[in-house]
């Protein structure tokens, strides 16, 4: 999801994460245009993928194992394939490009 998304939101920050442009497209959504709807959409999306309590990020750790039931986890690989495709299709886009 970040690799798809940062060159068009957070394209001059290194250290891009999905929290840092969800954020980027809530202060400023004009900057952006989605070819479904409103920036807002796209945002809400993505909350959803990044909502905290969710484990979305692996580990080697196997002392640890992250658990997520399939009723969560199957939407969720649903939901980021879909915000993907958009940004890499140019769904969602720069508004000055």
């Amino acid at each position: 999801m970040e690799c798809a998304a940062k060159p068009v939101v957070t394209p001059n920050d290194s250290d891009a994460t999905l929290g840092k442009m969800i954020r980027a497209m809530a202060d400023a959504p004009a900057k952006w245009s989605f070819a479904l709807g409103e920036t807002d959409d796209v945002a809400a999306m993505a909350r959803l993928i990044w909502n905290r309590r969710f484990p979305r990020h692996g580990t080697d750790d196997e002392s640890e194992p992250i658990s997520v039931p399939m009723e969560r986890a199957e939407p969720a690989v649903h939901v980021a394939v879909m915000l993907c495709q958009f940004f890499v299709s140019g769904a969602v886009r720069r508004a000055d490009s």
